[in-house]
């Protein structure tokens, strides 16, 4: 079904979901023109129902040591049956994507970077791992 390919806007009260014991930080240096790509399980099964958000200052991510800045989600959704989500027209700069899904299920974040003119199409696919 169509329908099921596209993810659907997550309502605004809607937060990071609690998740396994453990936060899987990626860092990708491919610059993409838009942030689209799949939520998959280890066994490549797309994800249904993830919650995936956008939000600045990444940096947060790999300084964990530091005081933070407070962070603004700029955009969030919600995946369907085959785990597809997808971001146009963001700003150029650098974001944190975050997926969460249930409890026991890693969230994951992934540093992206958002460059429309020298960016790639190539999508973000993020495997989505249980916690111990």
């Amino acid at each position: 079904m169509a329908a099921d390919r596209k993810c659907v806007r997550a309502a605004k009260t809607e937060t990071t979901r609690s998740g396994g014991n453990i936060h899987v930080i990626v860092v990708d240096d491919t610059p993409r023109s838009l942030l689209s790509g799949t939520v998959t399980y280890p066994d490549e099964e797309a994800v249904d129902g993830a919650l995936v958000e956008i939000f600045d200052h990444p940096e947060n991510l790999q300084k964990p040591w530091e005081k933070k800045s407070p962070q603004k989600r700029i955009a969030a959704c919600v995946t369907r049956a085959a785990g597809k989500y997808c971001f146009a027209k963001l700003p150029a700069g650098i974001y944190e994507l975050r997926i969460s899904k249930d409890a026991g299920i890693n969230v994951t974040s992934v540093r992206v970077t958002i460059d429309a003119k020298k960016g790639t199409h190539e999508p973000v696919n993020v495997r989505l791992v249980m916690g111990t």
